[in-house]
């Protein structure tokens, strides 16, 4: 009887098997130019992506309605997470950099921002 691990073993080296190659790691069909799979592929990676979305709004929208709670009771900004100055933002859910809109576009990601803030209250 084959394991459950022996399996996923032999698909990740033949998924990299196929990358190594510049092949599509999903069916082994060449690449779209500019993408890691070929077209049937990734127009089933997006059919797929939406659906998980739409499938999960609801609890999408109370993750951030948590988050942004989360970041007003430890005295930080709702949006872009940083120590807010009691000097300048005083009764703000918002940093001063946030409200002119330096902070539109960050690096990091909402998600990684949250567990980044999560492991250091900790």
């Amino acid at each position: 009887m084959i394991k459950a691990s022996d399996s996923a073993m032999r698909t990740k080296k033949k998924k990299d098997k196929y990358r190594l190659l510049g092949l599509c790691a999903d069916c082994g069909k060449p690449v779209e130019p500019g993408y890691r799979m070929c077209r049937k592929c990734i127009s089933g990676d997006r059919k797929t992506c939406r659906s998980w979305y739409r499938k999960n709004r609801e609890r999408k929208l109370l993750y951030a309605r948590k988050r942004k709670k989360w970041l007003k009771e430890n005295g930080m900004c709702a949006n872009c997470g940083n120590e807010l100055d009691e000097d300048v933002d005083y009764g703000k859910a918002t940093c001063q950099n946030c409200r002119e809109g330096l902070y539109s576009d960050t690096d990091l990601t909402r998600g990684k921002q949250w567990k980044l803030l999560k492991s250091k209250s900790r």
